[in-house]
């Protein structure tokens, strides 16, 4: 038994994430992280202990990592100055549990989900199936709703995939989550989703957080169930 256990700790030890593996293994990023010294970024004095969000890891050598400090802000922080990683190789482990993967307990209670011309909080149960998030964000206005609508007619074998959740985000203009309903009936959308209005601008702010765009009228992020980036790119709306 005592060599049993000394060879699964040899294993284990073999094992252990480091930071160069850390961005491909998005299922082992913690969902919550912590400072574990002070970290003075963007003129912001974060202190040891702060609690954040680990939004996501941010280059393939696993050296950065975007965190929501809260009252603290946004930043684009050493991972090494946090304890990523130790938590990281405490769920590999399965030492520490996670419910879900980071981006759809993030966003997973904010959805409102229309199907067959009704509106509703997305289920839970369905949490598990989710594999990506595709994010659209366009001028709320009637000409960007209907080229949004067409782009999407035109991409409905592919969005259709339970495992695929397409999440709108108009911008400008009066918007409510009646509103945003009334935009999806009239253009003939369904089994598209939105957050609800009151939260949507301030999680659309943190999704595209440090990512750089020109002028283009939509743009497109698809992102992994735990937040890791797939595709940011202008939308090509046929009707533009």
């Amino acid at each position: 038994m005592k060599y049993v256990m000394i060879s699964l700790a040899v294993v284990q030890c073999l094992t252990a994430l480091t930071e160069a593996g850390l961005y491909e293994r998005s299922e082992f990023w913690p969902p919550f992280c912590h400072a574990n010294k002070m970290i003075t970024v963007d003129d912001q004095e974060i202190p040891n202990t702060t609690r954040g969000i680990l939004l996501r890891v941010v280059d393939d050598a696993g050296a950065r990592s975007l965190v929501d400090f809260g009252r603290k802000g946004v930043h684009l922080v050493p991972t090494s100055s946090t304890d990523i990683m130790e938590r990281a190789n405490r769920i590999e482990a399965g030492s520490e549990p996670k419910r879900y993967p980071n981006l759809v307990e993030l966003l997973g209670s904010r959805i409102i989900q229309v199907q067959a011309s009704e509106a509703k909080r997305f289920p839970a149960e369905d949490y598990a199936q989710i594999k990506r998030f595709v994010c659209i964000r366009f001028s709320n206005t009637n000409d960007g709703w209907a080229n949004v609508a067409a782009w999407i007619h035109g991409q409905a074998d592919v969005l259709a995939a339970p495992e695929s959740v397409l999440i709108l985000f108009p911008e400008g203009g009066v918007l409510d989550d009646e509103i945003i309903f009334e935009h999806i009936s009239r253009n003939g959308i369904t089994d598209v989703c939105y957050l609800y209005s009151f939260l949507a601008e301030s999680y659309q702010r943190l999704l595209w957080h440090g990512l750089e765009e020109g002028a283009a009228a939509a743009w497109r992020l698809e992102l992994g169930a735990e937040g890791r980036i797939i595709v940011h790119e202008p939308l090509n709306l046929p009707r533009s």
